[in-house]
């Protein structure tokens, strides 16, 4: 048997949003995932952004050793930046923005592992 479990981001405290203060690499520490190598294991990300600067604001996402790169527009709500993406082997993923302190990232983790 598996175990699914929703966790927050590995740097969020208490589930809140994580405000993007780095404006280049290395960004800022947004999750480090499950430190296993196994088939059976890992976490699958889901990111959302929000922009309160009065114009579009570029993100550039280091996840794991790749990069991708979003335009976030000024929004009242929420923009998904990583729809459910899988990673693991405590690969963590580091974020920095065009603009300084204006865009806040939020997000939830479900974790699969196998039952012990």
């Amino acid at each position: 048997m598996t175990t699914y479990k929703e966790i927050p981001l590995s740097a969020s405290t208490n589930g809140k949003g994580i405000l993007i203060n780095a404006t280049e690499s290395p960004g800022d520490s947004v999750h480090t995932a499950i430190a296993d190598q196994l088939d059976d294991k890992y976490d699958k990300i889901y990111l959302y952004a929000t922009n309160k600067h009065t114009e579009i604001v570029s993100l550039t996402l280091e996840y794991g050793d790749q990069t991708i790169v979003q335009q976030i527009p000024k929004t009242d709500g929420l923009e998904i930046v990583l729809p459910g993406l899988y990673l693991r082997n405590a690969e963590t993923i580091k974020i920095y923005a065009s603009v300084t302190d204006v865009v806040t990232v939020f997000g939830s983790v479900g974790r699969t592992e196998p039952d012990a």
